[in-house]
């Protein structure tokens, strides 16, 4: 049986490989955009968050989505469901939505960097 940390970073390793390109390397703009996405959620919110990644383009729009995947567990969740189930959360489960998100982007964000393109630093 697995932890329930065991199973958050099983689920962004995979997101991970999801976006890996042909040298087994994430974009540094995924990296960054996963660096700052928890920062971000404390510092205006779970939902503006993903607003403001929505608005970002490909980069913001991934994560979102993949936070979107593993919050909602399902494989096509997208931000715009995310969103609905943000606005839908009473005060209780938002926190526990919000602190499931904290804990998932923290993998990701070490899995990004783990796996980050640096070929042409």
């Amino acid at each position: 049986m697995k932890t329930t940390e065991q199973l958050i970073a099983q689920k962004a390793w995979d997101h991970i490989h999801s976006i890996l390109n042909n040298r087994g390397k994430v974009s540094k703009e995924f990296v960054s955009a996963a660096n700052g996405a928890a920062s971000l959620i404390l510092s205006v919110g779970l939902g503006q968050a993903v607003a403001f990644w929505m608005a970002k383009g490909k980069e913001g729009l991934t994560v979102a989505n993949f936070l979107a995947n593993h919050l909602l567990n399902r494989d096509k969740a997208g931000a715009d469901d995310l969103m609905k189930e943000i606005m839908a959360k009473d005060y209780y489960d938002y926190r526990l939505l919000l602190r499931d998100a904290l804990s998932y982007l923290n993998w990701l964000k070490r899995f990004a960097k783990a796996k980050e393109d640096k070929s042409d630093v």
